[in-house]
């Protein structure tokens, strides 16, 4: 019953931007439009089918993220920068849940959304900031 509190307080505690992005990434993946890894990710960014590339802060390989953003830019695609590959992990459920609780977590550096997703407030609201 602890552990239900301190998730749902971590929650209440990110700032609205990761919030929004935490629930288009769930939106994505209930609509089977998400995709993750470099090389499906890059794939889906060179069929233009993406609208936003998710992009782990911390991802330790610089090449990596030159690449990402230089086709995402070539392309149109924005760019989303989220804070750590564990939470980019865990919101594009790379890990297992235990007792709503997500444990063993698989860090992820890149995910791509398709363009066909179904627009929602919190899709908006990152839409405006990312353009803005």
């Amino acid at each position: 019953m602890a552990e239900e509190t301190q998730v749902q307080q971590e929650i209440q505690e990110l700032p609205q931007e990761l919030k929004d992005i935490k629930a288009v990434l769930y939106q994505a993946r209930a609509q089977n439009i998400l995709t993750k890894g470099i090389r499906q990710c890059l794939k889906v960014i060179e069929a233009k089918k993406a609208l936003f590339c998710f992009i782990a802060e911390d991802c330790d390989n610089d090449k990596y993220t030159g690449l990402l953003t230089a086709i995402c830019k070539e392309q149109g695609i924005k760019i989303v920068k989220v804070p750590e590959k564990i939470q980019l992990g865990e919101w594009t459920n790379q890990c297992k849940i235990r007792d709503g609780v997500a444990v063993n977590i698989a860090k992820c550096s890149c995910a791509v959304i398709g363009n066909n997703i179904k627009f929602t407030d919190e899709l908006k609201r990152l839409k405006a900031k990312v353009d803005g």
